[in-house]
């Protein structure tokens, strides 16, 4: 028979199965791209080129750049990986964002940023442009909404803690994606600014993902 504190310590084992996999995030996403820009030929530059370039799969001037990825099979693995992390991990925490309509758009916006990744890697944007430019619009503006709305959610969420880091990341993303796609890129590039749109939510899950897993130890030593 499964009692109440049976249900409790399942609960708690997927939260914390959860958590890593959250912290995982952030170190996927530095080795699936600094492995990849190395492996360049040529010069690649955060400033200039996209995140996306990475997964090009041919060799030549595209957009205006001149691109050539030899691993472009391993990054667009590697982020279809991320964006299983990044899903997996929002579905098994959903009890960190609480209950309401801001918990429910926050989880919504990120788990569609989680498809944007996949789609990223299965459609490179040499291969299929326009599927690549709706999966760009999952990961930067509808993701950072996601990530903003994280930061409003009800008090007695575990997310309430981190609201006002939730709030300013969510925000300085968001302006950050529409300015990678219209312009001014206050001198980091289109690059640059495309990094700031992207990486903030991964490496805010993987703090996410670090805060969950201190909660839950610190919560078990308090019941010992």
């Amino acid at each position: 028979m499964i009692n109440s504190k049976t249900i409790a310590s399942r609960k708690l084992n997927a939260v914390g199965i959860g958590a890593i996999t959250l912290a995982a995030v952030p170190p996927v996403l530095l080795v699936v791209n600094l492995l990849t820009e190395l492996a360049w030929p040529i010069d690649y530059s955060w400033a200039s080129n996209n995140i996306s370039d990475l997964g090009n799969v041919g060799c030549g001037f595209f957009d205006g750049r001149d691109i050539c990825s030899p691993l472009h099979l391993f990054f667009n693995a590697g982020v279809i990986v991320l964006g299983c992390l990044v899903g997996a991990g929002v579905i098994l925490v959903r009890s960190a964002w609480g209950r309401g309509r801001r918990a429910t758009l926050a989880r919504g916006c990120i788990l569609l940023a989680a498809t944007g990744y996949v789609l990223v890697g299965v459609f490179p944007a040499d291969v299929n442009l326009g599927m690549h430019l709706l999966a760009a619009l999952l990961v930067m503006p509808i993701a950072n909404i996601g990530l903003l709305a994280s930061g409003f959610v009800r008090r007695d969420s575990a997310m309430w803690k981190a609201r006002w880091t939730s709030r300013a990341l969510g925000a300085t993303a968001f302006v950050a994606s529409y300015l990678h796609f219209a312009g001014p890129w206050l001198g980091i590039g289109k690059g640059g600014m495309e990094r700031i749109a992207v990486f903030t939510l991964l490496f805010w899950l993987g703090g996410i993902g670090i805060f969950l897993l201190r909660t839950a130890r610190n919560s078990g030593r308090g019941h010992q």
